[in-house]
């Protein structure tokens, strides 16, 4: 039920002064009714982007790491320097929160605006199919032969515990 208010009710400010702008608002504009399944009516209003915002905007008393966009400048910057342009030329958004209206146009702006110097373009790759796609491609990875070394038996886990998932390099 949350999942379904949260995708079809939130949206994503297109950037920080339209932010502040919705949230300082008297008369909100953004109010809706949202319907539950027993006939009762909720309404929604600023928690429509306080819920995206956090992704982009996380220094709060709710969570204080990095936004998403420093999360992926930081994860780019970790590879060899030679290869940052390529990665910046398709960067794939996956999960429900990326559906949010506005989401990939922000994450764009707000990406290209932390690149380095030389890299004018960020290319968001954003598949219809994007919801479960990290399901996909895990399921995909744990179907090849080559990976099935890597995996980590019940018996082991019981030996080991959860540490047994770093001694098999998997971070």
């Amino acid at each position: 039920m949350v999942r379904e208010i949260k995708e079809k009710m939130c949206f994503t400010a297109t950037d920080r002064s339209h932010f502040k702008k919705l949230y300082s608002a008297k008369d909100s504009q953004c109010v809706v009714m949202y319907k539950l399944p027993d006939g009762t009516s909720v309404k929604l209003d600023h928690e429509r982007y306080l819920c995206p915002e956090i992704l982009f905007e996380p220094d709060s008393e709710i969570h204080t790491g990095k936004s998403l966009p420093h999360l992926i400048e930081s994860s780019v910057n970790d590879i060899d320097m030679t290869l940052r342009r390529e990665m910046y030329s398709c960067v794939i958004v996956s999960g429900g929160s990326s559906f949010f209206p506005k989401f990939t146009d922000r994450l764009q702006r707000e990406l290209l605006s932390l690149t380095p110097p030389g890299v004018h373009h960020v290319q968001l790759c954003a598949y219809p199919q994007r919801r479960h796609q990290e399901w996909l491609g895990g399921s995909m990875l744990a179907s090849l032969s080559s990976f099935q070394k890597d995996w980590v038996s019940v018996k082991d886990y019981e030996e080991h515990g959860p540490n047994i998932i770093c001694r098999n390099n998997f971070f």
